[in-house]
């Protein structure tokens, strides 16, 4: 389920964390609760799927129909593809998910699926 891996991103000190500065990207204190109330919208949505029934055009539709700016539905996608990251490297090394984010600029349809 989507909410089992998301519960255990952007926790300060988490491997998730250990993860991320091993490979040259650390988070600050302020970007990880950024990032944990991005979850907890993803998590309230989507937490009950199971990851591999995640479909990009159905996140793509949710998307669309929020009234949310174009650089907010691109940080969610952000925070959406890091949980897609961590199950693949968990146990779902087959799973593809691919978000094509379109420029903040573009009003009305900021955001495009592929």
């Amino acid at each position: 389920m989507v909410a089992e891996i998301a519960r255990h991103l952007f926790i300060p000190g988490s491997d998730h964390v250990k993860r991320r500065e091993a490979v040259g990207k650390p988070l600050t204190e302020l970007t990880l609760r950024e990032a944990r109330g991005y979850l907890e919208k993803i998590i309230e949505k989507w937490g009950d799927y199971d990851i591999t029934d995640i479909e990009v055009a159905g996140v793509g539709t949710y998307l669309f129909n929020l009234k949310r700016s174009g650089s907010w539905k691109k940080r969610y996608i952000t925070i959406f593809y890091e949980i897609f990251d961590e199950a693949r490297g968990l146990a779902f090394a087959s799973l593809d998910l691919r978000f094509r984010v379109l420029s903040a600029f573009t009003c009305g349809a900021d955001t495009a699926v592929t």
